[in-house]
């Protein structure tokens, strides 16, 4: 191995300065300098090298569950990310990457793209697409509450979801 121009530095003290910034050495007893070759052109520079033995604690992230939206005709809609939901829901510019639900209503209460849904990690929401008959959540035993036009909502499982006189249940349960 070939040593830098000047050779190295004794940068034994606790905290090192390089290149305008400065490293605080936890432990120097387990820690050491070790030349590393670095860039296109070769140069060298120091990099420390954990020499201890302790165990390292890594969090990992909770498998986050997924969200279910349960029509009345029992079918299960999977929510990952963005799901547009009516009698004719279409494509839209603004989420062209949203999953499109065809729902029957016979009544004709439902717009043809009435709702937008949105999975953000632990929360779900829901968006009136400026519908003819409107958005409700009924949470338990509560009055519901009615959406105003393109204000986002939030919705926990358990509440059922009005567009119109459709009635959608919010779940974290796949169907069986």
């Amino acid at each position: 191995m070939v040593a830098p121009k000047g050779g190295f530095r004794d940068t034994s003290s606790r905290s090192t300065r390089l290149e305008g910034l400065t490293r605080h050495d936890p432990a120097p007893a387990t820690r050491r300098r070790k030349p590393v070759r670095s860039g296109p052109w070769g140069r060298f520079s120091v990099a420390w090298e954990d020499v201890s033995d302790d165990t390292v604690v890594v969090r990992r992230r909770r498998k986050a569950v997924p969200w279910y939206l349960v029509l009345d005709s029992g079918r299960h809609v999977e929510v990952t990310g963005r799901v547009i939901i009516g009698r004719g829901a279409a494509a839209d510019a603004r989420w062209p990457d949203a999953l499109l639900v065809h729902v029957t209503d016979t009544g004709k209460t439902v717009s043809k793209t009435h709702a937008l849904v949105e999975a953000d990690g632990d929360a779900l929401w829901f968006t009136d697409l400026d519908s003819t008959n409107g958005m409700s959540i009924a949470r338990g035993r509560t009055e519901p509450v009615q959406l105003v036009t393109g204000e986002r909502e939030r919705a926990s499982a358990g509440d059922r979801v009005h567009l119109g006189q459709f009635v959608i249940l919010v779940s974290r349960e796949p169907a069986l």
